[in-house]
């Protein structure tokens, strides 16, 4: 019995051990391997679109993430996997132009600002790095 109970003690603290490295391990790996781009989207004018569709596409897989601009024309795509983006704004009132090869590094943030072109329907994207 009573090295029964020395085993049940001693099976608690390895598997207490064992559940703390298994932690341990997946904190290293759970590093931001994400970014985001945010930006707003305003006309020839410089007023601000609100609903206008911004979307990032992924330039090697494909992926693609729309979203819509808000009442102060400001959108945020977050949680994007790292890599090359085209980002296109496409609005009420005019079309859209792609804004090509935004790089996003890990756990960045890019600002890419859109606005459309006095004149005629084209949308200028303008990056900075946050």
């Amino acid at each position: 019995m009573h090295s029964h109970r020395r085993n049940s003690i001693f099976l608690r603290y390895l598997s207490l051990t064992v559940a703390l490295i298994l932690l341990a391990r997946g904190g290293a790996f759970s590093q931001v391997i994400t970014a985001t781009v945010m930006g707003t989207v305003r006309d020839a004018s410089g007023a601000v679109v609100q609903g206008a569709d911004v979307t990032a596409t992924n330039i090697a897989t494909g992926l693609v993430r729309t979203v819509q601009s808000g009442q102060d024309g400001s959108y945020t795509i977050p949680l994007l996997p790292i890599g090359e983006y085209s980002i296109r704004a496409v609005g009420k009132g005019f079309k859209g132009e792609e804004h090509s090869r935004v790089t996003l590094p890990i756990d960045g943030r890019v600002r890419v600002d859109c606005k459309e072109c006095a004149g005629d329907s084209r949308v200028e994207c303008e990056e900075q790095q946050d």
